[in-house]
């Protein structure tokens, strides 16, 4: 219950040793750990840096801090910045109701400070199952409907850490003249590259057009994994061209290429892929590589079911209804 009270030797057996142990009975590589019961301090922390791509606590890290606790470690610290069931029922005797307003109160003031917070929401599962007295799982299903609402992305802390690593050593650069913004995004080798992040425009303006490029929205460009040059012209209204309007959640963007009628991709995930389509009058489209396709006018929605490596097409043809799902 206190990891403060361990000395290096069991440190390393309860951490080291059940990663372990766990990568050999499941066959998976374990990149994180969590310190349970009172505040670790920073020796504990320092120690377990050696074992981990990452940890979570709550001791030595600055509150609501995610990043490196010093400049030589090596796994990024993430300190949960919204209150643990176990706090509010448990310690604070608070009732379920009381403990929805308060993690509200906490996620209406993370999401004050910046569009896109991260926001750790730990919980235990007895709570959810309620094997406690106090808990309802109206409590935790009513918070993430909030923040599903609010289109918050739902990431795992190991998919997290990788991205802020990509983010640290990619080197970005950008230039604007005008209405036309260039921009260069290169990763680093060494990284997951960086499908999982947008250039986020801010401006009055939206995005017209990125050149030759068919992955963005009124005011993010969707990257692909090697980054590249985009040239994103800004103006009242977007072109009539076929373009990526949105990732699955997690999705990772592998390519994108296309002429502003046809358009080719493929992104590692699953779920839903928003095109809009530019079909000229008379035509219509044919797609492939997608389990199912909702087409309302001139938005097709892409469903994958399987997480993996997806290659899609959408083509336009002589046919005046378009043609879906069929084999090119």
């Amino acid at each position: 219950m206190n990891v403060n009270d361990l000395t290096p030797e069991q440190l390393q057996f309860e951490f080291e040793g059940s990663k372990l142990e766990i990568n050999r009975q499941l066959g998976i590589n374990m990149t994180g750990a969590a310190t349970p019961g009172n505040p670790e301090n920073l020796a504990v922390d320092r120690q377990l840096d050696q074992y981990f791509s990452y940890i979570t606590g709550v001791g030595s890290a600055y509150k609501n801090a995610f990043g490196f606790l010093d400049p030589d470690a090596k796994a990024i610290f993430f300190a949960p910045n919204v209150s643990f069931d176990f706090n509010l029922i448990d310690f604070r005797k608070l009732t379920a109701a009381q403990a929805e307003l308060e993690w509200k109160k906490e996620y209406d003031q993370l999401r004050s400070h910046v569009d896109k917070p991260i926001i750790e929401f730990a919980y235990h599962e007895y709570g959810v199952v309620q094997e406690e007295p106090g808990y309802t799982r109206a409590m935790y299903e009513n918070f993430i409907a909030r923040a599903f609402n609010d289109g918050t992305e739902f990431v795992t802390l190991d998919d997290v850490q990788s991205r802020m690593r990509a983010f640290q050593k990619s080197q970005v650069t950008i230039n604007q003249f005008g209405d036309t913004i260039a921009a260069a995004v290169a990763p680093d080798a060494s990284t997951t590259g960086v499908g999982k992040f947008s250039l986020d425009i801010e401006s009055t303006k939206q995005i017209k057009n990125v050149g030759s490029y068919y992955a963005f929205d009124k005011d993010s460009v969707f990257l692909t994994k090697t980054g590249g040059n985009f040239t994103i012209n800004l103006g009242t209204t977007t072109d009539n061209v076929t373009h990526i309007t949105a990732l699955a959640q997690r999705a990772e963007l592998l390519s994108v290429t296309g002429d502003g009628q046809n358009l080719d991709y493929t992104f590692n995930g699953e779920g839903k892929i928003s095109i809009d389509l530019n079909i000229p009058t008379g035509k219509g489209i044919t797609t492939t590589g997608a389990d199912s396709y909702t087409l309302i006018g001139n938005r097709l929605e892409m469903t994958f079911n399987q997480l993996g490596f997806h290659t899609a097409k959408v083509l336009v043809g002589n046919d005046l209804a378009p043609t879906i799902g069929t084999a090119i």
